[in-house]
């Protein structure tokens, strides 16, 4: 949730300024929070891997199971979300497990096991969600492209 530093006013939703007093809004959402939490870990884990000389199971098993993990958890931020943010935590978590193990697939010739489940938690956790939230998930669409 958006704050706006000078009414103290949490504001839902995607707005860029405070409707009463048009100031820039402060804060992120949830899914913001948790993306850079990982993404952060991640590349905090890769440094030490390198330094320490373990990077083949960092890449390997690691990093896919820790994006498995923020694709849940923006599963269920997505779930019970009231503030209109649910399209956010599903591309969020769509584009995190797919498109790294599309890039590990070309780059390899074999796809890792951990890389697979991630790809397929994402897929099916979007699914999931579409399903369960699909009138929700279907207006955020037509609000967001204008459809």
């Amino acid at each position: 949730m958006r704050r706006c530093p000078y009414c103290k006013v949490g504001i839902a939703g995607d707005l860029v300024k405070c409707p009463l007093c048009q100031s820039k809004l402060t804060g992120t959402g949830s899914a913001g929070k948790v993306t850079m939490l990982v993404l952060l870990t991640i590349a905090g884990w890769c440094v030490t891997a390198y330094f320490f000389g373990f990077m083949k199971i960092t890449v390997d098993l690691v990093i896919p199971s820790a994006l498995a993990a923020m694709i849940t958890a923006n599963f269920v931020l997505a779930l019970i979300d009231q503030n209109g943010n649910t399209m956010a935590y599903l591309l969020s978590g769509l584009f995190l497990g797919v498109v790294p193990s599309v890039i590990c697939c070309f780059v390899r010739s074999k796809m890792p096991l951990a890389w697979a489940v991630c790809l397929m938690v994402s897929v099916v956790l979007f699914a999931g969600a579409v399903i369960f939230r699909g009138r929700a998930v279907a207006a955020e669409l037509r609000r967001r492209f204008h459809v």
